[in-house]
């Protein structure tokens, strides 16, 4: 008999309680991923892979920088 393997969806976090996700942005050539805020759909910052923006949204999702203030206005784009 085969094994079944589990295929490990990628997290959606537009549809979760998260204050971060990755989007991607075809536009860039260089930096196609970008890490998006969900209350006002800006961008926070523009990464060259996935991985690397996915941290990122992880790392800001689980202890934010500014705490519960949320990014400044002047440093997202």
């Amino acid at each position: 008999m085969g094994k079944i393997r589990k295929i490990k969806n990628m997290r959606d976090f537009r549809n979760s309680k998260s204050s971060y996700y990755v989007s991607q942005d075809n536009q860039d050539v260089e930096r196609p991923y970008t890490v998006m805020e969900s209350k006002t759909r800006k961008i926070i910052t523009r990464c060259e892979t996935r991985t690397m923006a996915e941290s990122i949204a992880k790392f800001q999702n689980k202890t934010p920088s500014f705490g519960a203030n949320g990014f400044p206005d002047f440093l997202k784009e």
